[in-house]
């Protein structure tokens, strides 16, 4: 179970990375 909620957090961390980056890049 903590496996499984580390990596729903690690995932949902990248996701924003990629939206900022996403974001930066379209200003």
């Amino acid at each position: 179970m903590v496996e499984t909620q580390m990596k729903s957090q690690t995932i949902s961390v990248e996701f924003q990375l990629i939206h900022q980056t996403v974001a930066f890049f379209k200003q």
